[in-house]
């Protein structure tokens, strides 16, 4: 998550624009302070800010995101194994951080990932409630939810107003859990002061489209079990299936909000659909092992693509680079797909989580450098 960080420079779509605000010096605001309230009301900012401040360092700023994420995750993990089992959730994570959209984003500086992490909590413990409405647990989502909104006003007041409405009206349990309490009111009127003064601040994405391109090419090398767990949510929450009714939920919230959080929710539907595939009833075995081959038949091709061109470009040092990150790639892909047709769980499992953490590994040791290196020359 964090390879590279230190010598990288800045990307300036993102992490420039955000670090002007914090008063870093090769900016041209001398203080974020002086741009107002807006900036006071978002946690990430100030802690980016007095992180900043004392290490003087825009790698503890590229830290900071991913030990959010982490911490988040991990207790997500912890609460959500009371909820559905713990195998599932342990794939979750697996699906979660072995895929290609949640891990990259961590590694820069954004407000992005914050909102996320956060989002995922907030559903976790809103749904523990739901099923255990004790007063331990409703300060629990009481609390993370203010959390929530003072990391992101605007679009954590929309996720957790959205989905605590969704649950008490869609969950038979939801008029008892959800009844709009007293301290929804403070975000409220915090979220409406943080919308006047700080339009456009938060979300990274100038246009939805970009952030649905990213969010499914993110679960790309998962696509053979996610499109199956998303039909099958639709079918079975019109049969009102009370955890697809759940999951819909936060799902449609984390849409809504253009959030990091939909990764998660998407690895929780793929977990599933990987325990189910080993059982003799699952329905969609042949399509998921049918696109499974296509997408290693097709990442075949890219990569003959792309060493000619990484050579082309940079020579024998490209070729290399390209070639090793192929390798890491489908060869893992090939297990998982012998995996499946011989019903071998740890050969799919360790085919499909192997091929994702390698490689984002190998692009960020061996294609990076050498873009790097072309970036400085071209500087």
């Amino acid at each position: 998550m964090w390879i590279l960080n230190d010598v990288l420079e800045l990307w300036n779509k993102v992490e420039i624009p955000l670090l002007e605000r914090v008063g870093a010096p090769f900016c041209d605001i001398p203080n974020a302070l002086d741009q107002g309230i807006s900036v006071m009301l978002s946690l990430p900012m100030l802690i980016y800010k007095g992180a900043y401040l004392f290490f003087e360092d825009t790698f503890v700023c590229r830290l900071l995101g991913g030990l959010f994420l982490m911490i988040c995750t991990y207790y997500s993990y912890l609460f959500g194994s009371k909820i559905f089992s713990e195998e599932r959730m342990r794939l979750s994570v697996l699906v979660l951080f072995s895929s290609y959209f949640m891990v990259n984003a961590a590694k820069v500086v954004n407000t992005d990932i914050w909102i996320g992490a956060i989002q995922m909590l907030v559903f976790i413990l809103s749904i523990l409630y739901l099923k255990k409405p004790t007063k331990r647990h409703e300060w629990m989502v009481h609390g993370t939810s203010f959390l929530a909104v003072l990391v992101a006003p605007f679009p954590n007041l929309i996720f957790v107003v959205g989905l605590h409405t969704y649950l008490r009206f869609m969950h038979p349990n939801g008029k008892t859990a959800f009844h709009l309490p007293i301290y929804i009111y403070l975000p409220i009127a915090l979220g409406i002061i943080w919308t006047i003064f700080n339009r456009g601040l938060i979300w990274s994405w100038a246009f939805p489209i970009d952030y649905l391109i990213y969010t499914f090419l993110g679960m790309l090398l998962f696509l053979p079990f996610l499109l199956p767990a998303l039909w099958s949510l639709i079918i079975r929450v019109k049969k009102r299936e009370e955890f697809s009714i759940l999951l819909f939920g936060g799902l449609l919230m984390g849409l809504l909000t253009l959030s990091l959080s939909v990764q998660f929710f998407f690895a929780i539907l793929i977990a599933k659909q990987l325990q189910d595939f080993f059982k003799a009833n699952y329905p969609y075995g042949n399509f998921a092992k049918v696109l499974s081959i296509l997408l290693m038949v097709g990442g075949f091709l890219v990569a003959i693509f792309y060493m000619v061109s990484n050579f082309q470009e940079y020579g024998a040092a490209g070729f290399r680079a390209a070639m090793v990150m192929s390798l890491v790639y489908w060869i893992p892909s090939l297990v998982m797909i012998v995996g499946m047709y011989g019903k071998k769980q740890n050969m799919v499992y360790g085919g499909i989580f192997t091929a994702g953490v390698l490689t984002t590994f190998t692009f960020w040791m061996y294609i990076v450098p050498l873009l790097f290196e072309g970036w400085l020359i071209a500087g």
